[in-house]
């Protein structure tokens, strides 16, 4: 899709929308018509990083319920409103949990489990590590399993 910016995320399709994360200036989510693949919205989550292995967000946007769950290259998970963008909420996972972004940037889509939004945030113990937030964005857990 042109003029969305680089990124290595997939689509998600909800029925007539389309919902891609690309990186511009700033890391943006944006909700394309289907039918005409007119920008319907964008949102910027912050901004965008550069990396030699290519630039831009790497996760693809996760849909339920009528909302959006994304995270970009620099640790902002967000929840937006699917209809609006509307930010429901932010948090950057790197700062919240003292994460490090990895050299390859993060690559990871929101997994929904419950009521759960669970990342993994980074850094030294990165691959045990995960960060769990309730749908209305507050921290749950922090678990290393």
């Amino acid at each position: 899709v042109k003029g969305m910016g680089a990124g290595y995320g997939s689509l998600c399709v909800v029925g007539n929308e389309v919902y891609l994360h690309g990186g511009l200036k700033d890391s943006m989510v944006h909700c394309l018509d289907r039918a005409t693949g007119k920008t319907k919205w964008s949102v910027s989550l912050g901004r965008t990083l550069e990396q030699n292995r290519g630039n831009g967000p790497r996760a693809t946007p996760t849909f339920e319920n009528g909302r959006l769950y994304v995270m970009s290259e620099d640790g902002e998970l967000a929840a937006l409103n699917a209809a609006d963008g509307k930010k429901i909420w932010q948090k950057n996972v790197l700062k919240g949990y003292n994460g490090d972004n990895p050299n390859w940037l993060l690559s990871e889509s929101p997994l929904l489990e419950g009521d759960m939004v669970i990342v993994s945030p980074g850094g030294r113990d990165a691959a045990q590590r995960k960060a769990a937030h309730g749908r209305r964005g507050r921290h749950s857990r922090h678990s290393r399993e």
